[in-house]
């Protein structure tokens, strides 16, 4: 067993150390075209609607897997050759959301939704094409002992981001334009250009590039899901579990601007101090979860969060109330990062073996497809109803998937250790 230094040294390799860099620039982007861009848009005077339909850009992310394998097999004309097959794709998508994302910044929202929408579609285009790169380098360059060493490193850097793209730029835009903002957080990709230019890029074998194709990557895995008992009614649970999430979230950001709260107020009540909410919640989530096992865990889970959505309806009543807002943040936050680790668990248990990493991205593609295509449609529902019924509302879309996941504890309970029954 590793003593207390040895085991905290592994937090001082460079490769490891790395992974802080190259987690902040896959964060940023994504933070910057999924949260802040709709401060931005709610200022300009973009209505809810189409600002819940930008929602779609973040497709990209949900079907990834789709061109991972040409990542695999396509070098790049002199780059490859210089860098290495990771880093050189690396650095390529890095510039490409840098240049996606200056672009962004000369483009008026509401003069130029259209295009505005073409490049935020861009910059998740290069975001998500930089994550399966990232995701790659570290499997492949980490020794497995000490993987779990580089997951917390990558997850706190992509968290470090969510201060940058959005507190950072809640409280730049209170003195100078969205767009200025925007320019200048640009620089926050390029801690992940120094980390790809200055780390080594892993050996990948001739063999596993022969592996890959369609049918290995995408039809095996799921004809093997389909296959199973009750694969239906996994499924459909899979697709309405985070509802409720998903669908408040998307008008959050408006909401808050709309009733009246200040920019520092949402940087530093929601965006600072719900961060660490989330990871309080992350944290006992992992504790509870070993005692008491994932589906007991996911059944509370979803409750908390259905019943914290029914708080933005009296916050809704109350108006700016600062006191109430901490609360609701604080409860909602709590439930969602709780929910966000035994969800993660649960999925990761539905997995066959043989397919570990590809069915993971498949189940988890379902839940982000689903997320995107109900949150194009949230700004529709928002204006067609005040306030405190639509996040009511957001309480009754949740509870679907209690009720199917009740029917699965009965039905298909998960074995000890994690693994479904099938």
């Amino acid at each position: 067993m590793l003593s207390w230094q040895n085991a905290f040294k592994v937090y001082l390799k460079p490769n490891i150390l790395a992974l802080f860099f190259l987690g902040f620039s896959c964060g940023a982007p994504y933070f910057l075209i999924f949260s802040t861009l709709s401060f931005w848009q709610k200022e300009a005077g973009m209505s809810l609607a189409l600002i819940g339909v930008f929602a779609l850009c973040r497709l990209p992310y949900s079907v990834k897997f789709l061109w991972a394998p040409l990542v695999d097999k396509i070098k790049i004309p002199w780059l490859t050759l210089k860098m290495g097959r990771r880093r050189s794709w690396g650095v390529f998508f890095q510039f490409g959301i840098i240049f996606t994302l200056f672009c962004l910044s000369l483009v008026d929202p509401v003069n130029q939704t259209y295009l505005m929408m073409v490049f935020a579609f861009l910059v998740a285009f290069f975001s998500a094409s930089q994550d399966i790169v990232v995701d790659a380098w570290r499997i492949e360059a980490i020794n497995l002992d000490e993987q779990a060493a580089a997951n917390t490193v990558y997850t706190f850097g992509y968290r470090f981001a969510l201060f940058a793209s959005v507190a950072g730029a809640l409280f730049m835009a209170e003195n100078i334009p969205w767009a200025d903002v925007y320019r200048i957080l640009i620089l926050t990709i390029i801690p992940g250009i120094i980390a790809f230019c200055l780390v080594k890029d892993p050996e990948v074998s001739k063999l596993k590039n022969e592996e890959i194709s369609f049918k290995n990557a995408v039809i095996m895995p799921l004809k093997d899901f389909f296959n199973r008992p009750y694969w239906l009614l996994i499924f459909s649970f899979i697709l309405l579990y985070k509802m409720g999430e998903v669908t408040l979230g998307a008008m959050a950001n408006p909401f808050y601007i709309e009733i009246g709260f200040s920019k520092t107020e949402i940087a530093t009540i929601i965006k600072i101090y719900g961060l660490a909410a989330t990871i309080a919640g992350s944290f006992i989530a992992g504790i509870l979860t070993v005692k008491y096992g994932i589906m007991k865990m996911l059944l509370l889970a979803g409750i908390a969060q259905a019943f914290s959505n029914l708080l933005y309806t009296i916050l809704a009543y109350l108006g700016p109330n600062t006191d109430f807002l901490i609360l609701t943040i604080t409860i909602d936050n709590l439930a969602a990062g709780f929910s966000g680790v035994v969800f993660i668990a649960y999925l990761s248990g539905l997995c066959n073996l043989a397919y570990t990493a590809t069915q993971y991205a498949l189940l988890s593609a379902i839940v982000m497809f689903s997320r995107d295509v109900i949150a194009s449609i949230t700004g529709v529902v928002a204006e067609a109803v005040n306030w405190e019924m639509f996040f009511f509302l957001t309480f009754l879309v949740s509870l679907p998937g209690l009720f199917l996941l009740v029917i699965i504890m009965k039905k298909i309970p998960l074995q000890e250790g994690g693994k479904n029954k099938h």
